[in-house]
């Protein structure tokens, strides 16, 4: 019943072809429309409504901004939030594990971050009209939720400066101000992992010798 309702609302008017397009299973049109508001002028949650934190449309916006076009933002904007959080992850691990350890937790951190192909994934109720008909796209990548792979990442960051350090001198400011950098991308990102990196944050004060200057 849902395809013969969606037929009936993509039939051409006037021979004006139509696109259904919002069955699509991931929010990938959310940012779609998001870059060209921005690029308009607009602000998030300012000029058009948002359920979504401003770090995870801005930075599509620019990965679009790189790549000249909407493919491969996402994948594009991912790559650079990984590329800075390993650098946090390898700041957290030169005073605490070895290199092997440090290297599994940087590629972590990349593999969580950037959407990665899914080998046999298909969305049968992603559909277009062409040609008269509809047809079903068959996506064998996925950009959905692409906020909570960053989220994770960057939490993977912060519980890494978590293990006492080699030695037991107050904690650095370069580590306090990662970790507050690291703070804020997850506010404009989700309140959530926000909520959880500041609980993280707030134990890391804690578990050195002078918790209330940290």
């Amino acid at each position: 019943s849902d395809l013969l309702w969606w037929e009936d609302r993509a039939r051409a008017v006037d021979g004006t072809p139509v696109t259904a397009v919002s069955l699509m299973l991931h929010d990938s049109f959310l940012f779609f429309d998001a870059i060209h508001r921005i690029d308009a002028g607009q602000r998030p949650s300012v000029d058009f409504p948002t359920p979504l934190g401003a770090a995870m449309l801005y930075l599509p916006w620019l990965g679009s901004k790189i790549s000249g076009g909407y493919a491969g933002a996402v994948e594009i904007s991912s790559a650079i939030v990984a590329l800075v959080l390993c650098l946090a992850c390898a700041q957290a691990c030169a005073r605490r594990h070895s290199a092997t350890l440090t290297a599994i937790l940087v590629a972590a951190v990349f593999l969580i971050a950037v959407p990665a192909m899914l080998e046999g994934y298909v969305a049968p109720h992603s559909i277009t009209w062409e040609g008269g008909r509809l047809l079903n796209i068959d996506q064998e990548f996925t950009t959905a939720m692409f906020y909570n792979r960053w989220g994770w990442g960057a939490l993977i960051a912060i519980f890494a400066f978590l293990t006492p350090r080699s030695e037991s001198d107050p904690a650095p400011i370069s580590e306090v101000i990662t970790l507050g950098l690291l703070l804020a991308f997850l506010f404009w990102l989700k309140p959530s992992y926000f909520i959880a990196g500041v609980a993280a944050a707030v134990l890391y004060a804690f578990l050195g010798q002078r918790p209330w200057r940290t």
